[in-house]
């Protein structure tokens, strides 16, 4: 069955030998499926309380319980979901998980070298550099950087990064640079196409509408 379909659009769904036992939410359903099986631990406390009790109130609650969800399901959630339409395509893309390059004194902006692209041939792209734990890490290494390449000067950290106005003017000073665009290797031209171009037609894929634009009577207003 349909994992999207509402039990008033198909009332078995809640007796369903596979979906029977479904009775409390849990992370794995969508929002529909917790919906039908918040309705089904409401039947079965309504008629187990009112066969205990003997207490038509329990009737009445129940009632007004699934009342609420079924409001809430056709009012709230339905209106809230984006329905793909005829010729366009959705926004919502499948997450893909990708591993970036660990940031190190020697590239702190993990930026595409020149030496990459015999000695890195597989190089994986630089993290993220607005998240506050990535800036923090690449300004450590930074200065790790500097002192590597100053070992003559053993106290060139404490002339530079003494105190907080050091520091001010180094994490100023470092706005100046920044990941580049592009930070793998070997770098993805179709994805850069895709960017620029888009969807854009032209008369030598023999699309009509872009050979109309050839036309006499054709105006861009």
């Amino acid at each position: 069955m349909n994992k999207d379909m509402f039990w008033l659009n198909n009332p078995m769904i809640l007796i369903d030998s596979k979906k029977i036992t479904h009775i409390w939410p849990n992370n794995k359903m969508n929002d529909t499926e917790k919906l039908n099986s918040l309705v089904r631990l409401l039947f079965i406390l309504t008629i187990s309380f009112y066969f205990i009790f003997g207490n038509i109130t329990y009737i009445y609650s129940g009632i007004l319980s699934i009342g609420i969800i079924c409001f809430y399901y056709f009012f709230l959630l339905k209106e809230t979901k984006v329905e793909a339409h005829e010729g366009f395509e959705t926004n919502k893309k499948k997450n893909k998980k990708v591993t970036f390059a660990k940031v190190s004194n020697k590239n702190p902006m993990n930026n595409l070298l020149v030496t990459d692209y015999t000695g890195n041939t597989n190089k994986k792209p630089a993290p993220n550099a607005y998240e506050s734990n990535i800036v923090e890490e690449i300004n450590k290494q930074t200065k790790s950087f500097i002192k590597n390449n100053n070992d003559g000067n053993t106290e060139i950290d404490k002339r530079l990064f003494k105190d907080l106005g050091d520091n001010y003017m180094f994490e100023d000073s470092m706005q100046r640079f920044i990941s580049n665009p592009n930070t793998v290797n070997p770098n993805d031209q179709e994805g850069f196409a895709k960017f620029c171009y888009g969807d854009m037609v032209s008369t030598k894929e023999g699309n009509k509408f872009a050979a109309g634009r050839y036309a006499p009577r054709y105006t861009n207003y």
